[in-house]
């Protein structure tokens, strides 16, 4: 399904001190007749069920976090970060920040409005834009919120690919905000993988599922295009490898 045409768009909101993730984003209303009555149904029914399923789900599987040092120090105290975890395992991202409520960034597309209403029922905010459509206008509102003290959540790879090439937006808006990128990996056994562009793994009951954080990645605010573009670089090469270490701890 494409994504909207190019409109004008909104200059982005600033966040009131203290206000929720939930609370604090804007809501992306879609164009009228964007999406069929089918789809209307779907997003409805697993806005409602989902948060209902999940805690089952996750009662029956194990998991394990690796160098949960980092989670501690990033994640657990409240400090601003974005992290960053491939499409293929964007289902698991809620448990890689544990309770802490955050900023998601989620496309314009079906999949995304049906993400992004899961993750308000569950208390975090969302930001619409992605590389395809509004994605100017949403790291300008995430930058916000990033130097508020709000930490977020990015899919690199996303909304259409190619898998595991990270796209510039996670690190312009750290350098722009000065919070750290955060590499997230994860490993599930058994999953079912999905036979699209990057093999969405869908957790099963009683699967183990383990959780790693790498080396937050610091991006100085007066780096140029081709300094980022060497952030960037490197970001590949450590979600690469804080996901291997994670398959070899399954």
């Amino acid at each position: 399904m494409p994504d909207d045409p190019e409109i004008a768009e909104p200059e982005p909101t600033s966040p009131a001190p203290g206000s929720s993730p939930a609370s604090a984003t804007r809501r992306y209303r879609p164009p009228a007749g964007r999406f069929g009555w089918r789809d209307r149904l779907l997003l409805s029914l697993s806005s409602s069920l989902v948060p209902l399923v999940r805690p089952l789900l996750l009662s029956t599987m194990s998991v394990r976090l690796l160098r949960p040092a980092v989670r501690r120090e990033y994640i657990d105290s409240g400090r601003p970060f974005v992290g960053v975890v491939w499409h293929q395992y964007f289902l698991l991202a809620i448990e890689l920040v544990g309770s802490r409520r955050v900023l998601f960034m989620s496309s314009r597309s079906r999949d995304g409005e049906l993400s992004a209403g899961l993750l308000r029922r569950m208390g975090h905010g969302v930001v619409r834009g992605s590389s395809s459509a509004g994605g100017s206008a949403a790291l300008r509102e995430l930058t916000r919120f990033l130097e508020r003290g709000y930490g977020a959540v990015m899919v690199p790879d996303g909304p259409r690919g190619p898998a595991r090439v990270a796209k510039l937006g996670c690190v312009m808006a750290a350098r722009d905000s000065g919070v750290p990128l955060l590499p997230f990996g994860c490993a599930l056994s058994p999953t079912k993988k999905l036979r699209n562009w990057d093999q969405t793994a869908i957790p099963l009951p009683f699967s183990t599922a383990v959780l790693g954080y790498g080396e937050p990645i610091e991006v100085p605010r007066d780096a140029s295009r081709e300094d980022c573009e060497a952030v960037r670089a490197r970001l590949d090469l450590d979600l690469a490898a804080i996901e291997n270490a994670c398959r070899a701890a399954l």
